[in-house]
C-alpha cells in the first residue's frame, strides 16, 4: 500500500506533460513495487505500456539485458508508438552508469516514454542528472513535480508573444 498520498492534481499534471510530449524520469528512493504502484497512480505508467524491468548483477549482465530491450523495442515498434517504460533499481543503475554500459542505457532510456529509477541514492540521482545534461543536447532537467501551469499555460503565452513580435 502507498503510505503517502499523491499531491492534488499530480496524475492530471503528469498526463498533461505527457500529452505535451515531455518525457519524465522519476528518481526515487522507494522500493521497486512502491515506485511502480506510484507510477500507475500518477499516470506515469499506463496499462498499455510495455514495461521493461532492467536487472543485472554486473555491467555485462546489464549490457546484455539492454541489448535484449533494443531488440524488443525495435520488433514491437514501440519507439514509434512511444509506448515503453523502463524500470531500474539502484543496484542495477550502478552498473548501467558504468562507462562501458552508459551509452546503451541512455539509448534505451531515451527510447522509452517513462523511466523510473528506484532505490537510488542521492549520488546516483546526481549521476543520472549529470549524464542527461552532458549527453543529451537540448535537455532540461528539473526537480519540480508540478510544472503544467508553468510549461503549458505560461509557455503558450510566451509562444504567442514571441509570434506577435516576429510578425
Amino acid at each position: 500500500a502507498i503510505d503517502d498520498k499523491l499531491q492534488t492534481d499530480v496524475p492530471e499534471s503528469i498526463e498533461a506533460l505527457r500529452k505535451a510530449n515531455i518525457k519524465i524520469w522519476v528518481l526515487t528512493g522507494d522500493k521497486q513495487e512502491t515506485a511502480i504502484t506510484i507510477g500507475f497512480a500518477s499516470r506515469q505508467l499506463t496499462s498499455s505500456m510495455h514495461i521493461m524491468i532492467l536487472e543485472g548483477h554486473t555491467p555485462e549482465d546489464v549490457h546484455h539485458k539492454l541489448s535484449e530491450f533494443v531488440g524488443k523495442i525495435g520488433q514491437a515498434n514501440l519507439i514509434k508508438k512511444d509506448n515503453a517504460a523502463l524500470i531500474v533499481d539502484g543496484k542495477t543503475l550502478e552498473h548501467a552508469l558504468d562507462p562501458s554500459v552508459q551509452e546503451s542505457f541512455l539509448n534505451v532510456a531515451l527510447a522509452c516514454r517513462s523511466v523510473i529509477c528506484c532505490r537510488v541514492s542521492p549520488s546516483q540521482k546526481a549521476a543520472v542528472v549529470e549524464m542527461v545534461k552532458v549527453k543529451v543536447k537540448d535537455s532540461i532537467t528539473l526537480a519540480i513535480l508540478l510544472l503544467p501551469r508553468l510549461l503549458l499555460v505560461h509557455g503558450a503565452w510566451n509562444y504567442n508573444r514571441l509570434s506577435k513580435l516576429i510578425l
